[in-house]
């Protein structure tokens, strides 16, 4: 039997009433969005500091004893490239000068789509179609992720592997020896507090 594309929560998660689509969602401790990637030396990452959340509208009802289920599709991530900070400095540079940081400032993932592949009584594995846009230019990819929900709310987790020439983007060089491959893993690690959804 097909499953229906939503996220299980826990009964103890109450999300009353609906989420603004509009307004970022306050984070919880842990949440980070990190690029990862491979060089001619060695491995390389760059964390993104304040990522912004936006989900779409939430309706669920409580009923004891079961499930509830909540449906993802339109949930917004967004960055600031030059948000993006490395242990190398100079690495931090040549990405942000890669990704034309001053033309297009925001690095943007949003779900367009979400469905269960396999549910347990701890968490939910997610297969989704998301838009990233890079450098201006918008993709459709296959995400797979986790959804793991608990006293405090939901994390949602996985990797997107992108290919930077998919985006126009070339993959940086430092000091001319350096040369950073085409493949990059953007790591996305969500903390979805409940009463923060409970409050929308």
């Amino acid at each position: 039997m097909r499953l229906r594309p939503f996220i299980v929560l826990w009964p103890l998660l109450v999300a009353a009433g609906a989420a603004r689509a509009d307004q970022p969602l306050p984070l919880g401790p842990g949440s980070r969005v990190r690029i990862d990637g491979d060089s001619s030396v060695t491995r390389y990452s760059l964390d993104a500091e304040h990522p912004a959340v936006t989900v779409p509208d939430v309706s669920a009802q409580m009923t004891a004893g079961e499930l509830h289920l909540l449906d993802l599709t339109g949930l917004r991530a967004e960055l600031a490239v030059e948000s993006l900070r490395s242990a190398t400095p100079l690495l931090e540079g040549r990405v942000r000068r890669a990704l034309d940081s001053a033309a297009h400032p925001t690095l943007t993932l949003v779900v367009s789509a979400v469905r269960v592949v396999s549910t347990s009584s701890q968490s939910a594995r997610l297969q989704a179609t998301v838009e990233l846009t890079l450098k201006g230019v918008k993709k459709s990819l296959p995400w797979e992720l986790d959804a793991t929900p608990g006293p405090n709310g939901l994390r949602l987790a996985g990797d997107l592997p992108v290919k930077l020439s998919d985006f126009s983007v070339e993959p940086p060089v430092v000091l001319g020896f350096i040369h950073a491959s085409n493949d990059v893993r953007v790591h996305v690690d969500l903390r979805l507090p409940a009463a923060a959804l409970a409050a929308r």
